[in-house]
């Protein structure tokens, strides 16, 4: 009753909390690279020193820990809202529960060029040049459908990619 009630509304507000503080180091890390951007203009060197992008480098740290802990959030979630389902639904974790759910399939696939291969490029004249970089294929996304069963998506999975 009541205690699953604030058990499930403490895990959502904890994933908004994960999601929330995210969000705010995105955008500190937004701000934060346009200020490097214009350190590193703002001097004559031709190279990166650590001083220009030292905040910049601890954002990244720090949404690489906030990233952890949003995606721990929402699978203790997930998980909480698969046992409360579950147990309305009086399934006991049984054979037949893999034919229970749906199961949606995609595949990511390789489409037309979009631009060719670059060589590389470095010019006597401070800040310019380029590394050389391979053509630019889109992908596109093409979606499978949803199926019955975990076994279906997967047999529809496979026959896509052998085609």
């Amino acid at each position: 009753g009541e205690w699953r009630a604030s058990i499930g509304h403490k895990m959502d507000m904890d994933v908004l909390k994960a999601i929330t503080t995210r969000e705010a180091v995105l955008e500190d890390m937004a701000v934060e690279s346009e200020e490097a951007s214009r350190r590193f203009f703002s001097n004559t060197r031709t190279f990166v020193v650590e001083e220009d992008v030292a905040p910049l480098l601890q954002l990244i740290d720090r949404l690489r820990l906030v990233t952890v802990q949003t995606v721990e959030a929402i699978c203790a979630w997930r998980d909480y809202q698969e046992a409360m389902r579950r147990l309305g639904s009086g399934d006991k974790g049984d054979a037949a529960d893999s034919t229970k759910g749906r199961w949606s399939c995609s595949v990511m696939v390789e489409g037309p060029q979009l631009w060719k291969a670059s060589t590389e490029f470095k010019s006597e004249i401070k800040r310019f040049q380029r590394d050389s970089q391979p053509a630019k294929r889109s992908r596109e996304l093409l979606y499978l459908g949803v199926f019955p069963t975990k076994s279906e998506a997967a047999q529809a999975y496979d026959r896509t990619i052998m085609k």
